[in-house]
């Protein structure tokens, strides 16, 4: 794949200080970033970045909904450059990147890592009961629910920090699963699952990168009294489909 075919993307919305401490105090590729808001505009042109400006405000978007921007910056951002491959700022670069990297992408569609959430994650709906933070979780557990593979005692779906697009047919198509179905919470990761459409298997076939975990496997899930090794048990059945050779990592 010809380096120059590829745009990198990221997106930016929300107060500045929920994410300054994560941007790159210099753009570090090829990149351009899709924004809302004047303020992170303009602090992201300070520091020499391509911006598309979308708009001021994000009409008071509930949590729920945030991500749904996340695919509108796709959306657009590959309707300008046809293949993207979109990064959250919290997914790092560790190795520089090679023709390994750009060829695993050539033949794919589109492409996004592994992770999971344990079952277990039930548990803590009931110990919330009423908290502010009961609504997210209750739609993560019912999306997560019908939209995923379940394995390892877990919900599987594909990871939104890392996600590969050959075209911009795939990515109107991702965001035209979320218009027709209105996901919240996990919107991108559970619109790409949809997209798949597939086994599990045939999606690590099809569709894993080998250049990155979806979380790596030493980190431990941890949601109030939900604990475990949960993403080690999956990327060791990963390993068995896909040879991985590590160029990010996702904190």
């Amino acid at each position: 794949m010809d380096t120059n075919q590829i745009k990198i993307v990221r997106a930016l919305w929300g107060p500045l200080k929920d994410f300054i401490e994560e941007i790159p105090k210099i753009p570090l590729y090829n990149e351009v970033v899709v924004v809302w808001g004047q303020e992170n505009y303009n602090y992201l042109n300070s520091l020499g970045y391509d911006c598309i400006f979308i708009q001021d405000s994000i009409d008071n978007l509930h949590s729920l909904d945030m991500f749904k921007l996340k695919l509108e910056a796709i959306e657009h951002a590959s309707s300008l450059y046809g293949k993207i491959l979109f990064l959250d700022w919290d997914t790092i670069q560790i190795k520089e990147l090679d023709s390994f990297f750009y060829n695993d992408l050539k033949d794919k569609t589109f492409s996004a890592p592994l992770y999971c959430y344990p079952k277990k994650i039930k548990t803590q709906l009931d110990n919330l009961g009423k908290q502010s933070t009961n609504e997210w979780f209750e739609h993560l557990y019912k999306h997560l629910s019908s939209n995923s593979w379940h394995q390892f005692k877990s919900f599987i779906v594909p990871m939104a920090g890392f996600i590969y697009i050959s075209k911009h047919k795939i990515a109107k198509q991702i965001l035209d699963l979320y218009l027709h179905n209105r996901y919240r919470g996990l919107i991108e990761e559970v619109a790409l699952y949809n997209l798949a459409n597939c086994t599990l298997d045939e999606y690590l076939a099809k569709y894993e990168p080998s250049t990155i975990w979806g979380r790596p496997s030493s980190q431990i899930f941890k949601l109030g009294e939900v604990k475990g090794m949960y993403y080690k048990e999956l990327n060791k059945y990963i390993q068995t489909k896909v040879n991985k050779n590590i160029y990010f990592e996702h904190k």
